[in-house]
């Protein structure tokens, strides 16, 4: 995904008042204390849920056929590329990239969010998932909690 206004970042670096969540569910996965979700090669976070009343989401997007170069394309929950469309409503926060639903996420108390739809296939990635279970490629996982990792998947 290309575009002029996407933030070139080869390694990630944290977006500067970015605040964790203590605890994401994400899916039916509950991650307490786990500041990254999803690690790719070369420092990528391809999501970040930072904690606000509304959840603040950063989404990264590869920006050549290569896929070393990755960049934000949602930047603070404000599209930087004309395809993703954000829509707050409350404590809730929902992205768009064309008809597919990105990311569905509420915030729950001062501390907690609630992720019940994600899809990163139109990032590139093959991760996907609803309120029962996160599908990874051909790997469903649920129900289960993972505390205090300072990342919940690495991607290659």
């Amino acid at each position: 995904m290309t575009g002029d206004n996407a933030t070139r970042s080869p390694q990630w670096i944290k977006p500067e008042d970015y605040e964790v969540f203590g605890m994401v569910n994400l899916c039916g996965i509950r991650l307490i204390d786990t500041p990254v979700i999803f690690q790719l090669p070369n420092m990528v976070q391809p999501l970040l849920i930072g904690k606000g009343k509304v959840p603040r989401v950063w989404i990264s997007a590869p920006l050549d056929q290569s896929r070393l170069q990755w960049g934000f394309v949602v930047n603070d929950s404000v599209a930087l590329h004309p395809a993703f469309k954000i829509k707050k409503s409350g404590r809730n926060l929902t992205i768009h990239a064309g008809k597919t639903l990105i990311i569905a996420a509420r915030a729950h108390g001062e501390d907690e969010v609630i992720v019940s739809e994600l899809d990163l296939r139109p990032v590139g990635l093959d991760i996907r998932g609803d309120s029962r279970a996160l599908k990874i490629g051909s790997n469903e996982m649920s129900a289960f909690t993972l505390s205090s990792s300072p990342a919940a998947f690495g991607i290659r």
